[in-house]
């Protein structure tokens, strides 16, 4: 008789993303598909790894608000209605932290449009690169309040599929006043 076999158990998922804290009490924000389905939260400072326990998600907008217990600085957010094509704007993140490191990476660019993709008046479009891992990270203007979260990219391979072009430096942040 032939047996059937339960598959061995899935290596532990382990996703990395960005994010800030927005409260010098540990309320942090990041995207809400960055902590989607984990059976744990952390987040890593400077100087630690700390657990953090998921207040409120926003799958609608992709955004979700987390709480770490200690005392942190805080980033100072202005929102988004000040904003005009091209102001200079910057995020730092994680990106791939696995290939590049756990250090910060720092990029900026200008805002493109008020708006994402198909109009989305949630969405700001950006220029500043971003790769995987920058999720939830805050997009900052120029005196460093939060104008924005860093959400996704223009979809390179849908848009060869599609249109037959790749798209360079097309990325899109939830608008600060979400």
């Amino acid at each position: 008789a032939l047996k059937l076999l339960d598959p061995p158990p899935a290596e532990p998922r382990i996703a990395t993303g960005s994010g800030f804290f927005v409260t010098k009490s540990g309320y942090f924000v990041t995207n809400c598909h960055v902590i989607e389905d984990a059976k744990q939260v952390r987040i890593k400072t400077a100087n630690e790894t700390l657990a953090a326990t998921v207040i409120r998600t926003d799958p609608e907008n992709d955004l979700a608000v987390l709480k770490a217990d200690g005392s942190f600085p805080a980033l100072h957010i202005r929102g988004s209605r000040a904003l005009r094509v091209s102001d200079r704007v910057a995020t730092v993140g994680y990106p791939t932290p696995d290939v590049q490191g756990f250090s910060p990476k720092y990029t900026s660019g200008e805002v493109s449009a008020l708006s994402g993709i198909y109009d989305d008046a949630r969405l700001l479009q950006v220029s500043v690169p971003i790769q995987p891992g920058n999720s939830g990270g805050p997009l900052v203007d120029s005196t460093g309040s939060v104008v924005g979260v860093i959400v996704s990219q223009f979809s390179k391979r849908q848009a060869l599929e599609r249109k037959g072009v790749i798209p360079e430096n097309v990325n899109y942040a939830i608008k600060g006043t979400i």
